[in-house]
């Protein structure tokens, strides 16, 4: 497949650039470098602007109401430095600059998970601690077994992983809410539905040598950039206000009952658990 790839770039260019790269997408198999000399796939990285937006969108949203969770800052940052990396590796696809890519991502899932610190059982008290080792042990291991054997799935399945728990997590403290956040929260599901949708189009039509020049399928992985920027844009919404309610209770202010439900049952699995 990668020499069809490099024959496809050759085609355009006259120089088929080296792929060191662990995926390779449509764009690059049919039109690599076809729009510019410096740029392999112009509209997989033009379309990274949906992430800067987003990430933008949410820092100005911070600046205005603050948060006492910097993760939640930490987050917008991520994909910023997530968006200008995938700009990277679109425009030159190589190991180096798919690590650009990639290593962000997994940073950012990370934060996903740290936004609702303090929010559920699993992320207070003493489960806090085992927690966050599981997980960070877990992202540790199979990032490192990802770079060893260069599989891509692997990768696929780590991110899919982090960003699970978090999602869970969410729908677990939301379940019998009726807020704004429950509505932010039905959205970004229905963005994730269809960027997974996309991508998993794109990827088959790659796997089995089907990429078109043109239409849906072309432009399947801009679809991804669009949708999954826009569950990001949800998801922070979502913490945000959980964050938010979080601390009218501290203050004194509104109650949750479910999220008191919540916390007293971590605590008296906590407790059992030392007994």
């Amino acid at each position: 497949m990668t020499d069809a790839v490099n024959n496809a770039a050759s085609d355009y260019t006259g120089f088929p650039p080296p792929l060191t790269s662990h995926v390779q997408w449509c764009e690059y198999t049919v039109s690599a470098y076809h729009v510019s000399p410096y740029i392999a796939e112009f509209h997989n990285a033009w379309t990274n602007i949906f992430y800067a937006i987003s990430a933008i969108l949410g820092i100005i949203e911070l600046k205005t109401s603050p948060s006492s969770n910097p993760f939640l800052l930490y987050s917008e940052r991520c994909l910023l430095v997530t968006a200008v990396g995938s700009f990277f590796f679109h425009s030159n696809p190589s190991s180096f600059t798919e690590l650009l890519d990639e290593l962000p991502m997994v940073v950012l899932a990370g934060c996903y998970l740290m936004c609702l610190k303090g929010n559920h059982w699993l992320l207070s008290g003493g489960w806090y601690i085992y927690t966050i080792f599981l997980m960070l042990s877990i992202v540790i291991v199979a990032f490192i077994s990802y770079l060893i054997f260069g599989s891509y799935e692997l990768f696929t399945t780590l991110f899919t992983f982090q960003t699970s728990l978090p999602i869970l997590i969410t729908f677990n403290l939301l379940y019998n809410n009726t807020n704004m956040e429950r509505i932010y929260f039905k959205k970004a599901i229905i963005c994730i539905i269809l960027g997974r949708i996309v991508w998993e189009y794109e990827r088959n039509l790659f796997e089995f040598g089907n990429c078109p020049k043109g239409g849906f399928g072309f432009y399947a992985h801009c679809y991804w950039h669009l949708f999954s920027s826009l569950a990001h844009f949800y998801f922070m919404k979502v913490f945000r206000g959980i964050e938010c309610r979080k601390g009218r209770r501290e203050d004194g202010g509104e109650e949750d009952l479910e999220m008191q439900r919540l916390m007293q049952r971590g605590r008296g699995i906590e407790q059992a658990t030392k007994d």
